[in-house]
């Protein structure tokens, strides 16, 4: 969910068909990540919350990580994989 910089209103709101197991959603280049149990990364518009893309690493998701130059986002499963995963363009 996303609200105006007043948090007077909601923007918009995502739900999903699995819960979200992200320990929060990250932001990378205008994209909102979050990942779920099922082993799917979502990418959502910040702009919108419509779903830009969506891909699936094995494993529960917890976290994600972006370095700020890269066009990589690294992933951290639950069952103690690390992923450096390059996004869908």
């Amino acid at each position: 969910m996303r609200t105006d910089l007043n948090l007077s209103k909601i923007v918009w709101v995502q739900k999903t068909e699995h819960a979200w197991s992200s320990e929060w959603p990250r932001v990378w280049n205008g994209l909102l990540l979050a990942g779920n149990c099922k082993s799917e990364l979502d990418a959502f518009r910040l702009s919108d919350g419509r779903l830009q893309w969506s891909d699936t690493l094995k494993g529960c998701l917890r976290s994600m990580a972006t370095d700020g130059q890269s066009a990589e986002i690294y992933v951290g499963a639950q069952e103690g994989t690390l992923y450096a995963f390059l996004p869908p363009t």
